[in-house]
């Protein structure tokens, strides 16, 4: 009975397992020739390990971090997300400024594609071409030494009212994510839209959460264009912006100070009325407005919570660096200072605070790219270059982890006076960090965006001396949002006069 079972059996069955066979043989991760990778034995390659890491540290940059360790260095690797899609890893800081400044690399379309639903003529969502280089002539105004100096008096503002709201919670402990969130959407709504106003900052925080990447991406981004509440945010930031360009015009026609540019909007109004034309398109000047305002307002608070962060776990700095602010920067109650106090040159040690903030606590972690054409790469040796076809895509992982060459094993340590020299004048190039980029790709507000962080340490450090945490809130642990926040950050603040006077 047996054998006259079986025989039916046996053709179906080997069938099954070629099928299994090949299918596995198909699907398995297929990794890039002569690369360093971690096995992959499933159709979805490392992403359950890299699940299970990201799960343990909430960072998928410290899961990366983690692929290049366990497979012999930070200058190349790759990690394979599923059968079809192996991704290059570096965190080498030369393989990193090659990529950032080369040409033959850009934004995918999967980095793009991120932003296109909402924000599609600003220059996050486009690739290096006429239009994304109209978008930057268009905005040159805005890196100007004038500009700058005109919209400083708007985070000086900004960091007035914080101080006083922050006097009247001195020696609790508190959260200060809220009030800086609030504070720093007032300052960049006044300096794109001429008005301190958190009135869109709800529609801005709605329509954000719709950017989204990953294979499910683009069925995720049809359901919210769909949704009513975002379709309804969205409508109202149309209008706001329609709204404030309408001022802005008016101001002009009327014979308004077309000398004076408060904002983004009168920068490219005072265009228009110069040449007659419109430098942008409507849908690309709101696309670019509520860029800045989205990019601002997430990378600027986040570095606020990074400064809190590494001045209240280190007093000894704190004391180095009001000393340094009381010899070259007049008292807060005389005048306020403004962007030609602060400069390297003049107030070096705050610009190596600033910079070891940016290094350490890595706001902007991952940067991605993909290669526009066949180019090359250096090897995971670090010696003979190593072919990259065109669609080739990397992760750059910033931060301190891929330093360790340069600077020593206390690279991930907090220390400013790495960026002095013998003299004590600041050095940019004593290490490095690539938190704005480098490139034509480099952050277009990068220097707003120090400015901005300047005044607010001149306050917080000339004001209030920050306690130490209790050491379970000493962690730097980072927790992943779009940017890479510090968690469990809670402050105490003291005033320096009661300090000084011996009161708790």
């Amino acid at each position: 009975m047996v054998f006259l079972i079986l025989p039916p059996l046996v053709g179906p069955t080997i069938l099954f397992l070629v099928v299994y066979i090949a299918f596995k043989h198909v699907t398995r991760p297929k990794p890039i020739p002569d690369v360093p990778s971690l096995p992959a034995i499933s159709f979805f390659g490392n992403g359950l390990d890299i699940a299970k890491h990201y799960k343990k540290t909430e960072t998928i940059h410290d899961a990366f971090i983690d692929v290049l360790r366990k497979t012999g260095g930070m200058v190349l690797g790759q990690v394979l997300i599923s059968a079809f899609t192996p991704i290059l890893l570096t965190a080498d800081p030369d393989q990193i400024d090659r990529i950032l400044i080369s040409q033959d690399w850009d934004r995918g379309i999967r980095s793009t594609g991120v932003f296109k639903p909402l924000i599609p003529h600003a220059l996050l969502a486009l690739s290096i071409d006429e239009e994304y280089k109209a978008h930057k002539r268009a905005f040159a105004f805005g890196v100007s030494s004038s500009f700058l100096k005109e919209t400083s008096k708007r985070f000086i503002e900004e960091d007035h009212a914080l101080i006083d709201t922050w006097s009247s919670q001195t020696g609790e402990w508190f959260d200060p994510e809220p009030e800086l969130t609030y504070r720093q959407a007032r300052a960049i709504s006044a300096v794109v839209f001429g008005e301190p106003s958190n009135l869109i900052d709800k529609d801005l925080k709605t329509l954000f959460k719709t950017l989204s990447a990953g294979p499910l991406a683009p069925i995720k981004r049809m359901i919210e264009k769909v949704r009513p509440t975002n379709r309804e945010a969205y409508k109202r930031i149309i209008q706001y912006v329609q709204s404030r360009t309408t001022i802005s015009r008016k101001k002009f026609s009327e014979g308004g100070d077309v000398a004076l540019i408060e904002n983004m909007i009168d920068g490219i109004v005072q265009k228009e009325a110069e040449s007659g034309v419109a430098v942008l398109s409507p849908d690309g000047l709101r696309d670019e407005l509520v860029s800045m305002i989205l990019a601002g307002d997430e990378t600027s608070v986040t570095t606020q919570l990074w400064v809190l962060k590494f001045l209240s776990n280190h007093p000894a700095i704190q004391y180095k660096l009001r000393q340094h602010l009381l010899e070259r920067v007049e008292p807060l109650d005389v005048r306020s200072p403004t962007v030609d106090d602060l400069t390297p040159e003049h107030t070096p040690f705050l610009e190596a605070v600033i910079q070891e903030v940016l290094r350490v606590g890595n706001p902007v972690a991952i940067i991605g790219r993909e290669a526009m054409r066949d180019t090359t790469l250096v090897g995971p040796s670090g010696g003979k270059s190593f072919p990259a076809p065109k669609g080739t895509k990397i992760l750059l992982l910033l931060g301190p982890e891929g330093t360790e060459g340069r600077v020593g094993k206390d690279t991930m340590e907090f220390k400013p006076e790495r960026w002095l020299n013998e003299k004590g004048e600041y050095d940019s190039s004593a290490v490095w960090q690539a938190s704005f980029a480098k490139g034509p790709r480099a952050c277009y507000g990068s220097k707003q965006a120090l400015i901005s962080i300047r005044m607010f340490i001149v306050y917080i450090s000339l004001t209030f001396f920050l306690e130490k945490p209790p050491p379970k809130l000493q962690s730097t642990r980072r927790v992943e949002r779009v940017t890479l926040r510090p968690s469990d950050l809670v402050i105490k603040l003291k005033p320096w006069e009661k300090l000084e006077q011996g009161e708790n």
